[in-house]
């Protein structure tokens, strides 16, 4: 495959999470990472690594960039229905500050639920 094949492909990848993510977010909230792998399988995405943690990077930097909550905030761990160690990493990356993270990523979490239900719910 060419760059130009790669790049395709990849950007079909982010553009099918971030639908896959409102729909999410307006109903039930969240997402396991395993059920976006799932969901995500014919791009060979895995529900850790490398490629998703980068997808769910590129997701946060195109919504940031469109003034839109954090998508990434409702992909949690199928064990404690929290999000993993990288996405406050990438919180940080994206230059948010904080103390408590647990508090930022419930705040972070209910500004999606409540930004993507209330789009829902206009359709």
């Amino acid at each position: 495959m060419r760059n130009g094949g790669l790049r395709w492909h990849w950007d079909s990848a982010v553009g099918h999470a971030i639908v896959i993510l409102r729909e999410c977010a307006a109903e039930p909230g969240y997402i396991t990472y395993g059920d976006l792998a799932v969901r995500l399988k014919s791009f060979g995405i895995k529900s850790s690594g490398w490629a998703m943690n980068n997808l769910l990077a590129e997701v946060s930097r195109r919504e940031m960039g469109a003034a839109r909550p954090l998508l990434s905030a409702i992909v949690l761990t199928k064990e404690n229905r929290k999000p993993g160690r990288g996405f406050y990493e990438l919180a940080r990356w994206l230059g948010f500050r904080f103390v408590d993270p647990h508090a930022f990523w419930a705040a972070e979490h209910k500004k999606t639920t409540e930004y993507w239900r209330a789009r829902k719910s206009c359709e």
